[in-house]
């Protein structure tokens, strides 16, 4: 449970939604494993994901992880089942199916893979996030000779370390940072 601006929001799936959606995740998995007569790797299920992303498929080394966000899949449970789902284990098909190559992460394997699974290839959910907890990336201000620019931290970090420099796409002058 959370507070969020003045309203208590629970940000927990019960241990049966957790559940189904493990099984879910699974089942979509095995499908595919029918499909493409081959075993796929295991795979770590995590309820972790915050932001504005319904679901994350990610790979470290050798292990592969599925991340789910639970504050959006509480709100629109039956949606994310049907969709979310099916997306991120199309993602870890493609990784599983294709390794060692460059790929769009919804390019054509993506897709083929997304068909086989039955299920909607739209890249986005188009879900009201409103009164969700978000995270928002800090942004610092820079300037050059004609306006200011809004760097993400990332950008300010690598500027701090002298790792590269910026220019603005207008003057072409040097940004520098505010004080």
């Amino acid at each position: 449970m959370r507070k969020i601006n003045g309203t208590t929001v629970i940000l927990e799936l019960s241990f049966n939604q957790e559940e189904l959606v493990r099984a879910k995740t699974l089942q979509e998995i095995a499908k595919l494993e029918l499909a493409y007569k081959k075993k796929f790797p295991d795979i770590e299920i995590r309820f972790d994901l915050k932001g504005r992303a319904a679901g994350q498929f990610s790979q470290r080394r050798k292990k592969y992880f599925i991340r789910y966000n639970v504050a959006i899949f509480k709100r629109y449970f039956k949606q994310n089942l049907d969709s979310t789902i099916a997306h991120e284990v199309g993602h870890f098909a493609v990784q599983v199916l294709y390794p060692r190559r460059r790929l769009k992460p919804h390019g054509i394997e993506w897709r083929e893979v997304m068909a086989v699974l039955g299920a909607d290839d739209s890249v986005c959910h188009q879900f009201d996030l409103a009164g969700l907890p978000q995270r928002k990336e800090r942004r610092f201000s820079y300037h050059c000779a004609c306006q200011e620019h809004q760097l993400s931290c990332r950008k300010h970090n690598k500027i701090q370390a002298g790792k590269v420099q910026y220019f603005c796409r207008l003057c072409g002058s040097s940004l520098r940072a505010i004080p």
